[in-house]
């Protein structure tokens, strides 16, 4: 895992000027960090690992919630979508981020296609040589499959 955090975050201005503090972004990469060095490392205590999460879900919440209260601006929807994964996926995930309203809007953002796509970006809708870039972004497409299938397997063991 070393080099892995050394690379720095970019945070576009828009984001910045929105949120007015980059943190908030920042702690959704390093809890997906941590997801990613307790899937490697099986001597950490699960117990740290499950209490970092919680404290960075504590604080992803209050953004995310400002997200869902702004009706969930396309500029964000991909950052929103990880945020409800990773938090729903954690050791000790919060009740909140299994909200079916949330799901609901995720649901709502998937195209024709059943992809999930920057309504901003050109060729929306545009037949082109690739359907898969012309109608879907890779990866929204895959952050939403995520957090579908993770909806639909917490379905399952309730």
């Amino acid at each position: 895992m070393e080099g892995v955090l050394t690379a720095p975050v970019l945070v576009l201005a828009s984001v910045k000027s929105t949120f007015g503090c980059p943190m908030l972004l920042e702690a959704s990469r390093l809890l997906f960090y941590i997801v990613l060095g307790r899937q490697r490392f099986a001597n950490v205590d699960r117990s740290f690992v499950a209490d970092g999460q919680r404290t960075l879900c504590e604080q992803i919440l209050r953004e995310s919630e400002l997200i869902a209260g702004f009706d969930y601006p396309d500029l964000f929807r991909d950052l929103f979508m990880e945020q409800v994964f990773l938090c729903a996926y954690s050791d000790a995930p919060l009740a909140e981020f299994t909200n079916p309203g949330w799901l609901a809007a995720i649901v709502s953002w998937q195209n024709g296609e059943g992809c999930f796509k920057y309504y901003a970006d050109e060729g929306d809708g545009v037949i082109g040589p690739n359907a898969l870039t012309t109608h879907c972004s890779t990866h929204m497409t895959g952050v939403g499959a995520a957090v579908l299938g993770l909806f639909a397997r917490l379905q399952l063991v309730q």
